[in-house]
């Protein structure tokens, strides 16, 4: 096995019907990257490495959503069809589901702020355990990244994950944006995100949620590869 995968895993961000074209919140060509992230996990899953599934599982009542004054549509209600997977996506029988904003006072948007079903055996009784504390317990060092969206929880696990020291690498070509592109949107004022901005300014590169969030995770120490890049490293 090359060296780059002996402590590395797969995260698969919010899949999620609810956010592929027909869903409540759907991402333009979110569908187009399940076949990429099927190879993914296909040879993650032959190397023998961790595969984790991450899934937005609101409450029907959350400040996340727009009716109780957050950002959003409602999206991803615990149990509802739009929470489950794209129909096409492959779930590994080695996969490890993560659940994240779970609580009605949640507003994040990173898997790193997920937890994991555990089970207890004899008893069979299951437990969450947060997602740091799995990946901590299976001693990884590297994650490599892909889902949706590019700009919002792809982004923000990719700098949890650098925050707590790993490896990150987002396959480009295995994610979407969602794109809002609100040219006078206040977060585009931040002293961080306004310096982006004008980066992108001089460089001739669009502004775009996109963009921003590309070079927010490029500063952030993020390595941006393709599905291919990393298969031809097996």
């Amino acid at each position: 096995m090359n060296r780059l995968f002996e402590r590395a895993a797969l995260l698969v961000t919010d899949v999620q019907n609810d956010f592929c074209p027909g869903g409540t919140l759907g991402v333009e060509n979110g569908d187009k990257i399940v076949e990429s992230i099927n190879r993914l996990t296909e040879f993650f899953e032959k190397i023998g490495r961790p595969i984790f599934y991450s899934k937005d599982w609101h409450p029907k009542v959350t400040r996340h959503f727009k009716e109780y004054n957050g950002s959003w549509p409602e999206h991803c209600v615990a149990g509802t069809q739009g929470a489950e997977f794209h129909p096409n996506l492959i779930i590994r029988k080695s996969g490890i589901i993560i659940l994240k904003g779970e609580s009605p006072d949640d507003n994040d948007y990173s898997p790193f702020k997920g937890r994991v079903w555990v089970h207890s055996d004899p008893n069979n009784v299951r437990f969450y355990v947060p997602f740091p504390l799995v990946a901590e317990s299976l001693q990884l060092d590297t994650f490599f990244n892909c889902g949706l969206a590019t700009d919002w929880c792809d982004k923000a696990g990719s700098l949890d994950g650098r925050a707590l020291r790993y490896a990150v690498h987002m396959v480009l070509d295995a994610c979407r944006p969602v794109n809002l592109n609100i040219p006078n949107d206040p977060w585009r004022k931040e002293p961080k995100i306004h310096n982006i901005c004008k980066t992108l300014e001089s460089q001739g590169i669009e502004v775009t949620d996109e963009n921003i969030a590309l070079e927010e995770m490029r500063r952030a120490g993020v390595i941006f590869t393709t599905t291919d890049e990393v298969l031809s490293q097996s």
